[in-house]
């Protein structure tokens, strides 16, 4: 009689889960894995990683999808779709946008992320997709998130009224993604380490005994200033400008506690600087050194080493040093600095040195300008003079008077 009434109690729990199930009623605590019902009222997306086809080969993308109910204020109302994303991995209240490097993705006054399509005619004011409908494919290399590493996205998915462009009806989902390239914010936080160590280096150069002088210290901040002129007008201007000026007066304190090493510096630019910047920051230290005047043996030594570090091409650098350093600026004329040559050059090498040197001041000396033409001179008869002491298997070089 036990075993009977057990198997009945059982049999009238099956009728009650019948019961619930069948008639849409879902047991607490629990959510249907399967497109219901209840599915079906709601307007729902999600995110498929795969490969998809774009510019003739597979490549792996994302793939937006929409499923549910749609409503629509009338009977075949015209519909477009838009997705948009979010990188939430800082929390909601700490959203970035995520961007795409091409504007068929962008929004109108930004690039940030924006697909938009015709979804076509609703026939009813209430419909139903009952499959997940693809919405659009979009290929991972041209999504750019604002960090590297493990993010958390949020895809926006709005149906809207075509005519109005209002919206009809929002949904939401997340998922993880494992971006493996620096994102844009990683770029501009390494892009404003960079500016401040060139900024750094541009001080060392203008340090005397007393601290830095005042022309070395005035020729960095014109440097900010015109650096500065690129995004004149825009948002960030009036910020950027403040940035790099307190960027100065930090790199002052720092030097005047000889606090910071110029050639772990210019290590460190050489590691995580593009070449554009590491040629942009020889210049701003020749200028530095220009400004104050009165170049001397030790400062060309130290020129040429940071260049080294920097890993500036020497031809490069020697057609830098002369325009920013004219021979007038030189209270001693080193022609090792002036000229590019090393007495550990082969003498082949000096020789097709001092030819290409001499071809090029030569070419100089009827220049409308009569600085240049006066500094043709001056160069052309150091080359002479090192000829001589090459010719005369002499190579010495000691500074010349």
């Amino acid at each position: 009689m036990l075993e009977v009434g057990v198997v009945v109690v059982l049999a009238v729990i099956w009728l009650v889960y019948l019961r619930m199930t069948g008639s849409g009623m879902r047991m607490p605590g629990r959510r249907s894995a399967t497109a219901g019902p209840v599915d079906r009222e709601r307007f729902m997306c999600k995110i498929d990683r795969s490969q998809i086809e774009y510019n003739g080969s597979f490549v792996p993308g994302l793939v937006i999808k929409m499923r549910g109910q749609l409503r629509v204020p009338h009977n075949n109302c015209d519909t477009d779709v838009q997705a948009i994303a979010f990188d939430v991995t800082e929390g909601q209240n700490n959203a970035h946008p995520v961007l795409s490097i091409l504007p068929q993705w962008q929004m109108e006054d930004s690039p940030a992320f924006c697909l938009l399509a015709h979804n076509g005619r609703v026939p009813r004011k209430i419909s139903v997709l009952a499959n997940w409908v693809t919405i659009g494919s979009i290929p991972c290399s041209v999504l750019k998130f604002p960090r590297q590493g493990q993010r958390q996205l949020k895809f926006v998915i709005s149906l809207l009224n075509r005519s109005s462009e209002k919206e009809l009806l929002s949904t939401a989902t997340t998922f993880p993604y494992d971006n493996h390239e620096a994102g844009y914010i990683d770029l501009r936080e390494s892009f404003q380490k960079v500016e401040g160590m060139m900024i750094q280096l541009a001080v060392a150069a203008a340090m005397e005994e007393q601290g830095p002088s005042d022309k070395g210290l005035f020729a960095i901040r014109e440097w900010i200033e015109k650096r500065n002129q690129g995004v004149s007008g825009a948002p960030d201007s009036r910020e950027k400008s403040v940035r790099l000026l307190a960027a100065l007066d930090q790199a002052v304190q720092r030097a005047m506690q000889e606090d910071f090493d110029a050639e772990a510096i210019c290590r460190s630019l050489a590691q995580n600087a593009s070449i554009v910047d590491r040629y942009n920051t020889i210049r701003l230290v020749l200028r530095v050194v220009a400004a104050e005047g009165n170049v001397d043996r030790d400062q060309t030594d130290q020129l040429t080493r940071v260049a080294e570090l920097l890993k500036i091409d020497r031809d490069k650098f020697r057609a830098l040093a002369q325009k920013s350093l004219p021979i007038n600026t030189h209270c001693i004329e080193d022609i090792r600095f002036l000229l590019g040559i090393t007495e550990t050059m082969p003498s082949e090498e000096i020789r097709r040195r001092l030819n290409e040197e001499y071809q090029k001041w030569n070419g100089r000396v009827t220049h409308p300008d009569q600085e240049i033409r006066t500094q043709a001179d001056r160069m052309l008869a150091l080359i002479a003079e090192a000829r001589n002491r090459f010719v005369e298997q002499s190579w010495n070089v000691p500074a010349a008077s």
